[in-house]
């Protein structure tokens, strides 16, 4: 290796090292914001408690037997999907708008720290409780439905992972269509009402009609839903997973580029 090779080497070392410390720094300072708000801590346990609750009634109306389901995979899937879209698409997107009009965005943007890491760094203190509260539904229904360990869990992972990077390129793309933070709770509607009710997250999509299905089968949050439900099972024929991760792949480049595309740093004038 030549010496230019070794110097180009180490200085992307270190610039990987100054990303992450800047990712980690942005985190736990969004961390922090969120600790002191103690509401934001009861509903992390709110939350969890409010679907198992809505979930154990509303699947109690239909006859999954008869559908060929199971219940606790069902459970834990639509479970998935309302807590991405409830603990993840909705908080984060106050959240971008809030940092937006107080010119945090733009005061990072001016300095060393990468548009990417800057978002992402907003991000993780919700993905993290996404991740908390689905681990925390996840050891109240399973042994509650008796649905055992998952078959194929990278199925799961991969669900939600993608899933996570989705609904934050969704919050950062509809961020843009709040002027104010009190605009928020109207920029969200459509998406907060489009994503859970087309994908099976609010009902079983087979209790839907055939031609409904067909429809939904192509959604934004139905790879996810379907992935989670197949993590479980195992019971799905690896051209039809790679068929759903690919799907979920490209609403995951859509909602990313969408983000890029119409994401403010600045206030809105």
């Amino acid at each position: 290796m030549s010496d230019v090779d070794r110097r180009n080497a180490s200085e992307s070392a270190a610039a990987g090292g100054t990303a992450r410390r800047q990712l980690t720094a942005l985190g736990w300072a969004e961390l922090l914001l969120f600790v002191r708000a103690k509401s934001n801590l009861v509903n992390v346990l709110f939350i969890p408690a409010l679907v198992l609750v809505a979930l154990t009634v509303t699947m109690n109306l239909y006859d999954l037997d008869a559908l060929g389901l199971a219940l606790g995979p069902v459970m834990l899937a639509t479970a998935t999907g309302i807590v991405l879209v409830f603990s993840l698409y909705v908080p984060l997107t106050g959240t971008y708008v809030a940092r937006r009009e107080e010119l945090l965005l733009k005061r990072l943007r001016t300095g060393e720290v990468g548009d990417t890491t800057i978002l992402l760094g907003s991000a993780l203190p919700a993905i993290s409780i996404v991740i908390t509260q689905m681990l925390l539904i996840g050891a109240i229904v399973i042994p509650m439905t008796n649905a055992g360990p998952p078959a194929a869990p990278h199925y799961i992972i991969i669900g939600i992972v993608l899933g996570c990077i989705m609904m934050a390129g969704f919050a950062a793309a509809t961020s843009a269509a709040a002027r104010t933070s009190e605009n928020v709770q109207v920029a969200i509607v459509p998406l907060l009402v489009l994503l859970p009710s087309t994908s099976g997250t609010f009902f079983p999509l087979e209790a839907m009609p055939q031609p409904v299905q067909d429809v939904f089968h192509w959604m934004p949050m139905t790879p996810i839903i379907d992935l989670v439900r197949a993590g479980w099972t195992g019971d799905v024929e690896p051209a039809e997973a790679m068929l759903r991760i690919g799907l979920l792949v490209l609403w995951t480049v859509i909602a990313l580029g969408a983000a890029h595309r119409w994401f403010r740093w600045e206030p809105r004038v």
